[in-house]
Formats: C-alpha cells, structure tokens, sequence
C-alpha cells in the first residue's frame, strides 16, 4: 500500500451511541450525520519533565484524549435529541433540559487521501451544546453552521491478555482490508489482538 502524501475532505460522519458498560463497552447501530463541514482533533495532555544535572533528565507525555471541534452544516433533531434529551411537549415544542447529562458516543468518519481513503473512529466522546449563531439576511443567504466542542476519552479495554487505554482507531482502504473496510462504519469496532 502506497503512503498518503496528504489528506484532505471529511465524510461518511457517523454517531454510535453507548449502550454498554465500563467493563463490557458496546455501541448501537451508527447513525448517519448528514453535512460534516470539519473536525479537528487537538491532542490532551502535558509533558512533565525533570531536571537533573542540568538538563531535562526525564521527560513523560500524558495522553489524555482529545479536544474536538466539529463543524456541521446542521443537527438532524433525532441526534439532537440523543445527545441533548432535547422533548417535545404536546403542543410541538422542543425544550432543552438543564440537567441533562450528556451520553456518551463513539463518532466515526471518513478522510480521504492522494492515495487511500481512511476512516476513523474514537471510541469515548461527549459533546457540549452546539454553538447556535443568527444573522439578519441580506442580499445574499450566507448558511449558518454549527460547531460542537467535543471532549475524547481513553477507553481501557482488552488487548489480548492486557487491559490498555485507546482513544481511537483507524483503517485504510486496501485490498487486504476490504471486508473490515466496508463493515467499518456500519459497526464500531474494538481491537481484540496486535500484530507483533
């Protein structure tokens, strides 16, 4: 397989739901999110270093997870309702709770490259309310977007005879993967083994 030179587009977002536990993590069916714009994904956690005859002696890096931005185009309203506990009352409206807890998601998505196209997943996310901006129309109709700040968290699960933390996985198109490719946004997958 050929190695990306760059990477570019997002695509093919989806949004799985947790419906397992802390020992025994799974997710229900993934649900399509129509109108990706962007995500970034900046890294959680610190270098420590220590000091010692004068140089720094020791260095550890904490990896924490993710900070998430997605931009979306819109909240499909069974989404919005997932994450937010959004209801409607009788008469049509739609009303946010304040004391809702957000549920926990993995969100998988798709980028391509100049060679293969990649998808992804991160398994322990959770989103804060969305950005919400309104503007005045004027002699052109700008869309408005929304942005969700998304918080990624390691996920200890078995890997083999260990128990790791994992914050996401990915896998490229290739003919060695085409099964696994092709079932990838349809099901969120956990690793169960490495390859030495």
């Amino acid at each position: 397989m050929a190695e990306n030179k760059v990477t570019f587009g997002l695509s093919g977002l989806h949004i799985a739901f947790q419906t397992g536990t802390d020992d025994a993590p799974a997710w229900g069916a993934p649900i399509e999110w129509p109108g990706a714009i962007s995500m970034s994904q900046a890294p959680a956690g610190a270098s420590n270093i220590l000091y010692a005859d004068n140089i720094p002696y020791y260095v550890s890096e904490s990896n924490n997870g993710y900070t998430s931005t997605l931009t979306v185009a819109t909240i499909p309203r069974k989404i919005e309702e997932m994450i937010w506990g959004l209801k409607r009352d009788a008469s049509g409206l739609v009303i946010e709770f304040a004391d809702v807890e957000p549920p926990e998601f993995a969100l998988l998505a798709q980028t391509e490259g100049d060679t293969t196209p990649i998808r992804l997943v991160y398994y322990r996310c959770k989103a804060s309310r969305a950005t919400e901006d309104f503007e005045t129309k004027g002699e052109n109709i700008v869309p408005k977007t929304k942005g969700i700040n998304i918080t990624v968290t390691p996920l200890l699960i078995p890997i083999g005879s260990d128990r790791r933390p994992i914050n996401k996985a990915k896998i490229f198109k290739t003919d060695a993967t085409g099964t696994a490719w092709e079932d990838f946004i349809s099901d969120v997958v956990l690793p169960t083994s490495l390859v030495p």
